[in-house]
């Protein structure tokens, strides 16, 4: 739906072959905004809170559900450039991801916990289009902290639990890769 200067699209669903035609995965996120500004860029707004959906369908294999729940505070994302040359800038107080359910041949899966936060979040990406695609990246955060805590549900006595924190990251990244349809088994 487009409001002003605004289009905001909802429920976004990404269908994916898994490698060596294993089954398909469908993504489907919640909602994302796309806000022209009057020096030409682009705010790309997501909710503080958005729901993301995956189905991973493998050949022959019961299906695996997960939804989780991605979380940001004070996420500012700006797209500049052209079509062929994009640069995307952005940062946040924070960033997070939650498992909120996970269905394992048809059964909920009791989750204690699994969740990570990255704060202090700044970065770049950058893509050119030519005979390539040339992606180039840079990110740096503040702390780092995640906690995992399952139980086996056939056997409460075993378990994964653990937890842990960085102090910081920082990265930097660049590739490049054909433009067009290309089959990473194949390369």
């Amino acid at each position: 739906a487009t409001s002003g200067d605004t289009l905001t699209i909802s429920d976004i669903t990404m269908n994916i072959t898994l490698p060596e035609d294993a089954g398909m995965m469908k993504m489907t996120i919640g909602e994302m905004s796309f806000t022209n500004q009057s020096d030409g860029t682009v705010a790309i707004g997501l909710p503080a809170t958005m729901p993301l959906k995956i189905n991973v369908m493998p050949k022959g294999e019961d299906p695996v559900d997960i939804t989780l729940d991605y979380t940001n505070d004070g996420l500012s994302m700006v797209a500049s450039g052209s079509a062929n040359d994009m640069t995307y800038a952005y940062s946040a107080g924070a960033i997070g991801l939650k498992l909120k359910e996970l269905i394992v041949e048809g059964k909920a899966i009791p989750v204690g916990a699994a969740e990570m936060s990255i704060r202090d979040v700044n970065g770049t990406s950058t893509m050119k289009v030519g005979n390539l695609r040339d992606i180039a990246q840079s990110f740096k955060a503040g702390a780092v902290t995640y906690n995992i805590d399952f139980a086996n549900p056939e056997n409460t006595a075993e378990f994964l639990k653990f937890n842990g924190a960085l102090a910081a990251l920082d990265f930097t990244g660049s590739g490049s890769y054909p433009m067009g349809e290309w089959d990473m088994n194949n390369m």
